[in-house]
């Protein structure tokens, strides 16, 4: 049987529906602990992500001048732990600017007081971070997520951010899952129904339609 074939552009375009493996799943496929029980029975509980961003975050991004949507990269923080970065881009691939001349990405640090911490990187140190996030057996990968899904996530009862998960795919290769979340305290909760989540199609280096130098991993 000879493997699918898609266009470049459906695959930078679009993203394919599914619910997703671990916690999510778990989450949407469990029976409702408090239906007809007493409120006082467990709830779900938080969720760990690979990253978030609110409400705001999203915004900048989908309305940042000119751009397409978002490109999500998977980085390193200084520990070594894996977290998400992110910056604007235009319908060509190339990265835009949040506001001004200033070329800048942001990678999330922790959740505090319902908001997500972003320390802002240049694009020198952008390159730097999303790189020291590759090994032999998970070359690191990028995620273009077109400004209209990004507000479409957002929509939802409670839904006050989004959150990324890094997950092993079937055919040993990884991929980034995308889910509209709570975010509460310090912690996230999955919001909205199994149809708001979002599979990763093709993550670059998988496949990249636009030339290499305009993405931070393949330079």
């Amino acid at each position: 049987m000879e493997p699918k074939k898609y266009s470049a552009g459906w695959i930078y375009g679009t993203l394919a529906f599914g619910v997703v493996c671990g916690a999510i799943i778990y989450y949407f496929m469990k029976p409702d602990p408090c239906k007809g029980c007493c409120p006082d029975d467990p709830k779900p509980g938080p969720v760990a992500m690979t990253g978030f961003l609110d409400g705001a975050a999203i915004a900048s991004i989908a309305d940042a001048p000119d751009a397409w949507g978002g490109r999500f990269y998977l980085a390193a923080r200084a520990d070594g732990s894996l977290t998400v970065l992110v910056g604007p881009i235009k319908e060509d691939g190339s990265h835009v600017p949040y506001e001004g001349e200033t070329l800048e990405f942001r990678l999330f640090n922790s959740i505090a007081d319902s908001r997500t911490e972003l320390t802002p990187l240049s694009e020198e140190r952008a390159e730097e971070v999303v790189k020291a996030a590759s090994t032999a057996e998970r070359p690191t990968w990028s995620l273009d997520v077109k400004a209209e899904v990004l507000k479409g996530l957002m929509e939802g009862d409670g839904v006050n951010g989004i959150g990324f998960q890094m997950r092993p795919t079937t055919d040993a290769s990884w991929g980034f899952d995308v889910a509209p979340v709570t975010l509460t305290g310090d912690e996230a909760y999955l919001a909205g129904t199994p149809e708001k989540i979002l599979m990763g199609a093709f993550p670059c280096p998988m496949h990249c339609p636009k030339e290499p130098a305009l993405y931070l991993h393949l330079r």
